[in-house]
């Protein structure tokens, strides 16, 4: 095998290495994965965790199924923040003063981030979009590995496709982003009528 994929496979072995000693078990079924796809040795950390889950199958030992129900809620709320993230990056109005501009960035970014997950399996109230994405910028301040989206573990046992839903260029994601523009060109319309309007006649400005 040539030393550049051999190099990267190592650096993808030491970077799941680390997810897992943190507590991202799943990250050994993704690195036996890669060693098989590869004919690449199993470190030794591998092999440990590989037979520590056959353990866990025989005695019955819940401890991955424990991490595995919480990773899959993990994803959810990681989902949410990449599309909050997304939102933001789409909603920004340069045309509004910066503290305002910044307030309803938020709002809006939590609004349109539970219209693109609609029909999604991390589908959610705009409350819910702002509880993962504040959850989750907090918890990758301490524990960024957590977030590790396992593409193995992911899509065959959870049932999640995080990276799948997160692309933004489908034909279902045209069509949602041109629903939330003609939303957010009526509701800044209307903000900004609001804006002119005031104060109110016989009302002095503060």
């Amino acid at each position: 095998m040539p030393s550049g994929i051999n190099d990267l496979i190592e650096h993808e072995l030491a970077s799941l290495g680390r997810a897992y000693s943190v507590g991202t078990l799943g990250a050994a079924l993704d690195a036996a994965e890669l060693c098989f796809e590869h004919d690449h040795p199993q470190p030794e950390w591998v092999r440990r965790a590989l037979f520590d889950m056959a353990v866990c199958a025989i005695t019955g030992d819940s401890k991955y199924k424990k991490w595995a129900r919480r990773y899959r809620r993990d994803m959810i709320e990681f989902m949410r923040f990449e599309a909050v993230l997304e939102a933001r990056g789409q909603c920004s109005d340069e045309s509004r003063p910066i503290a305002r501009r910044k307030q309803n960035n938020n709002t809006d970014g939590y609004r349109v981030a539970a219209l693109i997950l609609q029909g999604t399996d991390a589908t959610g109230s705009q409350d819910s979009m702002e509880r993962s994405y504040k959850k989750v910028r907090r918890a990758k301040r301490t524990a960024p590995l957590r977030y590790l989206v396992l593409s193995n573990f992911v899509q065959r046992l959870t049932g999640l496709h995080p990276e799948k839903d997160a692309q933004p260029l489908t034909s279902r994601r045209i069509r949602v982003w041109k629903q939330i523009r003609q939303v957010l060109a009526t509701s800044r319309a209307r903000r900004r009528a609001i804006g002119r309007a005031w104060p109110p006649a016989g009302r002095r400005a503060d």
